[in-house]
């Protein structure tokens, strides 16, 4: 602490400035009461910021408490509903991979029962039967020794897809 008339620097419980003798009396009540003030002061504020979140936190519980339980209730109803369509369609998915193994089969014994046709390539034919890896690039060079008249047997075939030649097919050669 400072003496206010010299300034001399003091002991803050000393009554009387040693350089000065001037009474410190009054100055070490000011200080005292200064003090007492700014530690009011900073418990004020302390409450005041701990009052005004407490009373923001309410008001949020209170606003966003009513919305929050009826879109979470709605989310909940929404997750219900997709998990049932999802568990519908994992059915249907079963049911549908089921007709594919039951298609595939019944193909199959058809195909076995069928006599075998061989595929006969000659420029006279009218008629061919597609075997695996056949092309209508392939056939059309056999045919008419032209690979580009594919087209003539795409169209007299009504093929619309040159690269889905079924297997078994019989062609029309023209």
């Amino acid at each position: 602490m400072n003496c206010p008339v010299c300034n001399a620097q003091i002991e803050a419980d000393v009554s009387k400035c040693p350089q000065c003798n001037s009474d410190l009396e009054a100055l070490k009540h000011v200080n005292n009461v200064s003090a007492k003030i700014n530690t009011q002061k900073n418990i004020i504020i302390i409450f005041s910021v701990v009052l005004v979140l407490c009373i923001a936190g309410l008001i949020m519980n209170f606003v966003f408490s009513d919305s929050n339980k009826a879109e979470l209730d709605q989310l909940k109803e929404v997750n219900h509903s997709l998990t049932e369509e999802v568990v519908l369609l994992k059915t249907n998915i079963s049911e549908l991979n089921q007709q594919v193994v039951d298609l595939k089969k019944k193909r199959s014994e058809q195909l076995a029962q069928e006599p075998e046709k061989e595929a006969v390539i000659s420029k006279n034919s009218s008629a061919y039967i597609v075997k695996e890896g056949d092309t209508l690039w392939d056939i059309a060079q056999a045919m008419y020794d032209n690979p580009f008249q594919w087209e003539k047997i795409a169209l007299a075939n009504n093929i619309s897809n040159p690269k889905l030649l079924q297997i078994g097919s019989k062609l029309i050669i023209k």
